[in-house]
């Protein structure tokens, strides 16, 4: 799942007023980058303002995550995350922000799903396994 998030509160009735910045954790090209992108040209279109893609990949995407944590509350800098938003804090030993405190859920805008894939020879016996684990255990 693709979650917004950003900081501070901006006032509906002119927002946005000027470019609005999207923060990409992750480097160009991948899932999250592109529908940011796709995302970003909607809102120009029906907004009739620019959204601006930044990618600052790195650090399991605590980079982008602290950017937009520590950035400015107005509602200008928006962070495009997936739901590795969770898990990435707690695998940096210190970090400069709080999920929690420092970032407000917008709004979920995809559902990806996460396949699960190993090599040819051994896919069939995997299958199997699960199937049948699958079977006994009712899930």
């Amino acid at each position: 799942m693709l979650v917004l998030l950003y900081t501070g509160h901006a006032r509906a009735a002119d927002y946005p007023d000027h470019p609005v910045l999207f923060i990409v954790g992750y480097p160009p090209g991948g899932s999250t980058d592109i529908a940011a992108r796709l995302f970003g040209q909607w809102l120009s279109e029906k907004l009739h303002q620019q959204f601006i893609v930044e990618n600052k990949p790195g650090a399991g995407n605590n980079i982008g995550i602290a950017s937009v944590a520590t950035a400015a509350p107005d509602g200008y800098t928006i962070l495009f995350a997936s739901t590795a938003l969770t898990t990435t804090p707690s695998t940096v030993a210190t970090i400069n922000y709080d999920v929690m405190r420092d970032l407000i859920p917008t709004a979920p805008l995809t559902n990806t799903p996460l396949v699960m894939a190993t090599t040819h020879g051994k896919f069939k016996a995997l299958a199997d396994s699960f199937g049948a684990n699958l079977r006994r255990t009712r899930l």
